[in-house]
């Protein structure tokens, strides 16, 4: 049971940082636009 819910935690981390990362990036590119 405690295996399966760190396991579970580490998803939610994850999968937060994925859906986090774009956003920060578009910010970022909004506020400071650099055309590479």
């Amino acid at each position: 049971m405690k295996f399966s819910l760190v396991i579970c935690g580490l998803l939610v981390l994850v999968i937060g940082l994925a859906a986090s990362s774009p956003i920060v990036k578009r910010q970022t590119n909004e506020i400071d636009p650099i055309k590479e």
